[in-house]
């Protein structure tokens, strides 16, 4: 009689605990999709992941680029652009990579130097541009995987952005 009713009262309580929702169903359900800001939307595709702030929407250019995986847009440093490109590395190196983004004639380099992003040595280039009425880009990169994923902010101003560029560089992740 005892055990019954042991084993009753177990019934009882694990009945209890499932409707309850007190156990783990394994689902990912969360409320910031993994984001490290938690109020801050996620991108997360099949080949990225990355936090941006609120103030940023996704856009479409009006180019076409089959290597651009993002593009992202705010009113912030008058208008800033994100576009985030991925293609196969091809057996560059990240010193090739960086030196392919060094300035061209008609801009001027702000700063330029290697960074980790994701776990892996990449390059960090801020420059000047004066075609098109001017602006300021910051273009990182680096080899993961295989592939080479390239993020350009493009803006007026990139110190108004700063601290957006820091939300989208320091959660990216090469998928």
């Amino acid at each position: 009689m005892e055990k019954k009713f042991i084993g009753m009262i177990i019934v009882i309580i694990l009945a209890v605990v499932t409707v309850s929702g007190c156990i783990d169903d394994g689902s990912t359900n969360s409320t910031n999709n993994g984001s490290l800001f938690n109020d801050g939307p996620v991108f997360n595709d099949e080949k990225v992941f990355f936090d941006y702030p609120s103030d940023w929407a996704k856009y479409t250019p009006s180019s076409y680029d089959p290597d651009r995986v993002a593009s992202l847009k705010t009113s912030k440093g008058e208008t800033s652009l994100l576009g985030v490109f991925v293609s196969p590395a091809m057996g560059g190196s990240i010193e090739k990579y960086k030196s392919d983004n060094e300035p061209r004639p008609g801009e001027t380099l702000i700063s330029s130097e290697y960074i980790t992003i994701d776990g892996v040595r990449g390059f960090d280039i801020s420059l000047k541009y004066y075609s098109n009425g001017g602006g300021e880009q910051r273009i990182i990169g680096f080899i993961k995987n295989g592939n080479y994923y390239r993020m350009i902010f493009t803006t007026g101003d990139l110190d108004a952005i700063k601290s957006d560029m820091d939300i989208v560089t320091n959660s990216f992740k090469a998928l």
